[in-house]
C-alpha cells in the first residue's frame, strides 16, 4: 500500500525536475538580439535620412462639426383668429425680410375692442372732470351755508338775550332757533357730501386707470394681429394656410437667422488640456467651469471640398464636457458676412458638415520627423550614427497625420532615417542617399 501511494508523488517530482532543467538550458542557450558585425565584405543598407533641427511649431487642433443657425425661432400668433394674409415667401426655404408681415390675423374684432376701450376711457375722463367741477361748486355752497348757519345762530342768541331782559317775545325766539337748527342741518349735510367727493374722485381715477390699461391691451392685441419677421428670416417649417383659424400660443412657423452660424466641435480632452488656448479669466465667478477661451480666428472647411471651400470662424466658448466620451465641445462662430465669402460663390449654410482647424499653443523646440519614421509601438526611431544604424528611444510631443513632433531623445543635426525598414539589424552599415552631413562608407 505504501509503495502504491508513493508512486504518483515520485512521478510528479521527476516531471518537475525535468522542467526546471529544460528551462535552465534554454536560458543558457539564449543569445542577445542580432547585431551586424562590421566586416570588410559587409553590404550597406541603402537608406534616406534627414538631419533634424529643433524649432517652435504652432499646434493646430482639428475637429469636426455641423453648421447651425444660432437663432432658430418658433413663432405663433399671440391672439386667436382667422388668417387673412400670408407673406408670399412663407414657404420652406423662403426668405422674409425683417419687419415684413409673416401673416396677419383678422383685424376687425380687435379694432372693435379697441374702439370700445377708447370710448370707455373717454367716458370716465368726462365723469372725472365733472366730479372735480362739482367738488369746487360744493365747496362754495358749503362756505355760503356755513355763513348762513352762523348768522342764524347769532340771531337766535341775540333774541334769547332780549327775552331774558323781557324785550321781545317767545315766538320770535322759537322762530330764530328753528331757523338756526335748519341751517345747521343743511350745513352738516353739505359738509358730509363734500367729504365724499375725494373718495368718489379717487374711485373714478382708479376706474380710469383700469380702463386705460384695458385700452392699452386692446391696442396691443390689435397690433399683434400682424406677425412680423424679427430678423431677415429663412423659413424652415410652416403649418399655416390662409383662412385657417390660428390659436394664440400655438407655433405655426419656424424661422432661422443666418446672420450668425455656430459649429459645435468635439475635441479630445487630452488635446484640449494640452493645446487649447484659455485666456485664464474666470467665465463663471463663484462657479466651477472652464475659463474663457482666447477668441482666435480659425478655419472652417467643408468636408466635401476642404481644399476649395473654406471660411473664417472664431472660437467662442466651451459648450460642454462629455464624461462618457471624454470629449470637450467648443463652439466656433461664423458671421453671415464671413459665411458668404466662400470660393466659387458657395456660402457656408446650415447643415454643412465641416472640418475645423483651431490654432492652439506653440510647441517649444521640437523635432519634426515623418510619421512613418516612428515605431509607434515602442516610440523609437532609427538614427544614423557614424554610418551605422542605431535605435533611439524618443519622447513624442504630438502626432499629426503626416508628422511626428519629438520633444526628447534627439539632438540638433542628428540624422534620422526616413526609409521604411523592417526589423533591421542594430549597428548595420548604412549607405545614406540623402540628408545633411551624409557620409559614405
Amino acid at each position: 500500500m505504501r509503495r502504491k501511494a508513493f508512486l504518483p508523488f515520485a512521478v510528479g517530482t521527476t516531471i518537475l525536475a525535468l522542467g526546471i532543467v529544460s528551462l535552465l538550458a534554454l536560458i543558457l542557450l539564449r543569445k542577445p538580439p542580432a547585431e551586424a558585425a562590421p566586416t570588410d565584405r559587409e553590404k550597406p543598407i541603402q537608406v534616406e535620412a534627414v538631419a533634424v533641427q529643433p524649432k517652435d511649431v504652432p499646434v493646430t487642433i482639428t475637429g469636426w462639426g455641423e453648421a447651425k443657425a444660432l437663432n432658430v425661432v418658433k413663432i405663433g400668433p399671440e391672439v386667436s383668429g382667422r388668417v387673412t394674409e400670408i407673406h408670399p415667401n412663407l414657404l420652406v426655404g423662403g426668405i422674409v425680410p425683417k419687419g415684413e408681415a409673416l401673416f396677419v390675423i383678422e383685424r376687425d374684432p380687435y379694432v372693435a375692442r379697441s374702439d370700445e376701450a377708447r370710448a370707455h376711457v373717454a367716458q370716465l375722463e368726462g365723469t372725472l372732470a365733472r366730479l372735480k367741477k362739482e367738488w369746487e361748486n360744493e365747496k362754495a355752497r358749503v362756505a355760503a351755508m356755513v355763513r348762513s348757519r352762523d348768522l342764524a345762530k347769532a340771531q337766535f342768541e341775540r333774541l334769547k338775550e332780549l327775552m331774558t331782559d323781557e324785550v321781545g317775545t317767545q315766538t320770535n325766539v322759537d322762530e330764530a332757533e328753528r331757523n338756526y337748527v335748519t341751517a345747521k342741518d343743511q350745513t352738516d349735510q353739505l359738509e358730509h357730501d363734500l367729504a365724499l367727493f375725494p373718495l368718489r374722485i379717487g374711485e373714478t381715477e382708479s376706474m380710469l386707470e383700469s380702463a386705460k390699461a384695458q385700452f392699452a391691451v386692446a391696442e396691443l392685441d390689435l397690433k399683434r394681429t400682424r406677425v412680423e419677421a424679427p430678423f431677415d428670416a429663412r423659413v424652415t417649417d410652416v403649418s399655416l394656410k390662409k383662412d385657417q383659424v390660428a390659436q394664440a400660443g400655438v407655433a405655426v412657423v419656424t424661422i432661422a437667422d443666418d446672420s450668425l452660424l455656430e459649429l459645435s466641435v468635439p475635441l479630445k480632452s487630452a488635446d484640449a488640456r494640452q493645446w487649447l488656448r484659455f485666456d485664464g479669466t474666470d467665465s463663471a465667478p463663484g462657479g466651477a467651469w472652464f475659463s474663457n477661451l482666447d477668441r482666435v480666428d480659425c478655419l472652417v472647411r467643408w468636408t466635401e471640398r476642404p481644399d476649395v471651400h473654406c471660411w473664417k470662424g472664431r472660437v467662442e466658448r466651451v459648450e460642454s464636457y462629455d464624461d462618457q466620451t471624454r470629449m470637450l465641445t467648443v463652439v466656433v462662430r461664423v458671421s453671415g458676412a464671413d459665411a458668404k465669402a466662400g470660393a466659387e460663390g458657395l456660402p457656408l449654410v446650415e447643415g454643412m458638415f465641416c472640418q475645423v482647424e483651431i490654432p492652439g499653443k506653440t510647441m517649444q523646440q521640437v523635432y519634426e520627423i515623418p510619421a512613418h519614421a516612428l515605431s509607434s509601438f515602442e516610440n523609437t526611431i532609427y538614427a544614423a550614427v557614424d554610418n551605422r544604424l542605431k535605435t533611439v528611444p524618443v519622447e513624442v510631443a504630438r502626432l499629426d497625420k503626416n508628422s511626428v513632433f519629438v520633444s526628447g531623445g534627439l539632438s540638433p543635426g542628428q540624422l534620422v532615417i526616413t526609409t521604411r525598414l523592417v526589423n533591421p539589424l542594430e549597428n548595420s552599415l548604412l549607405a545614406i542617399q540623402s540628408g545633411e552631413s551624409a557620409q559614405r562608407p
